[in-house]
């Protein structure tokens, strides 16, 4: 497993290009993932969200737990299971 990301929350600076986080440091420079500058800001704005997000995951995933112990046969519940859990992993905060 990966190290831990950097607590949220973070917020966007440097003309709404760069990410910082709640104590200041730089997380990310946006305009260095991306050639089209149209694409920055949205996605600046995404990945500002990504500590929040990565949160809600958590919780509906522990939801989801909690309330359906078993699938039962529920078609809807075994994919949203199975979205949050392989979202998790892949941003590698499960």
């Amino acid at each position: 497993m990966s190290a831990a990301h950097t607590p949220g929350p973070w917020h966007l600076g440097g003309n709404g290009f760069i990410i910082y986080s709640a104590d200041g440091f730089a997380v990310a420079d946006v305009k260095t993932f991306h050639r089209r500058r149209d694409d920055d800001g949205p996605n600046a704005r995404l990945m500002t969200a990504a500590p929040e997000l990565a949160e809600a995951a958590h919780l509906a995933l522990q939801l989801i737990k909690d309330t359906w112990i078993a699938e039962h046969g529920n078609e809807q519940v075994g994919r949203a299971w199975g979205a949050l859990h392989a979202a998790l992993c892949k941003a590698g905060v499960r």
